[in-house]
C-alpha cells in the first residue's frame, strides 16, 4: 500500500470499527470484543517478532492484568472499569519489568524458553490456587461501571466494545 493511502485506510478502518456495534447482532458483539482484546495481545507478540525475539510468555502479562481486574472486582469491590483496566496494565507492566530484569540477559532460544518457563510457573500457581483464582474457570463478577455509570446488559456490551 502506498504511504499516501495509509492515513485514509486508517480512518476507514477506524470508522468501520466504530460502526461495528451498530450493525452486529447482540450475541456477536461479545465475540468481536474478545477478538479485539486478543488482537492487542497478538500485536505485542508481533512487536517482539519485529525485534527478532521469539516470545511464548505474553499470556503471563495478559493474565496478570486480567486477574488484577478480576481480583479488584471480586475481592475488593472495585467495579469501575476506567480504574481497573489501568490498574491491571500497571501491575502487568511491573511484572514485565521484574521478569525483564532476568530475561534481558538471554537471547534466541534461551529467551523463548525462559519466557515460556516463567509463564508456565504463573499458570501453575493460578491453577493450584483454585479457591482464590477460580482455576481454569476464572473469576466472575457483576457488570462493571464506567465512571459511575451502570449500563444495562445490552448497553454494557457496547460500552465494553468501545472501551476495548
Amino acid at each position: 500500500m502506498e504511504r499516501k493511502r495509509l492515513p485514509v485506510a486508517a480512518v476507514v478502518a477506524g470508522l468501520v470499527l466504530l460502526a461495528v456495534p451498530l450493525v452486529l447482532p447482540e450475541w456477536m458483539k461479545f465475540i468481536v470484543t474478545l477478538a479485539l482484546a486478543k488482537f492487542l495481545a497478538v500485536l505485542a507478540v508481533a512487536l517482539f517478532l519485529r525485534a527478532g525475539m521469539v516470545t511464548f510468555g505474553h499470556a503471563m502479562f495478559y493474565a496478570v492484568g486480567a486477574y488484577t481486574v478480576g481480583f479488584g472486582a471480586k475481592w475488593f469491590g472495585l467495579r469501575d472499569i476506567v480504574l481497573l483496566v489501568p490498574l491491571g496494565a500497571v501491575l502487568g507492566a511491573v511484572v514485565a519489568a521484574l521478569v525483564g530484569l532476568v530475561m534481558a540477559r538471554y537471547q534466541e532460544v534461551f529467551f523463548a524458553m525462559l519466557n515460556l518457563a516463567f509463564s508456565m510457573m504463573l499458570y501453575g500457581v493460578l491453577l493450584k490456587l483454585y479457591w482464590l483464582t477460580g482455576g481454569t474457570d476464572g473469576l466472575s463478577s457483576g457488570l462493571p461501571t464506567y465512571l459511575g455509570w451502570e449500563p444495562s446488559r445490552a448497553a454494557a456490551r457496547d460500552a465494553l466494545y468501545y472501551f476495548t
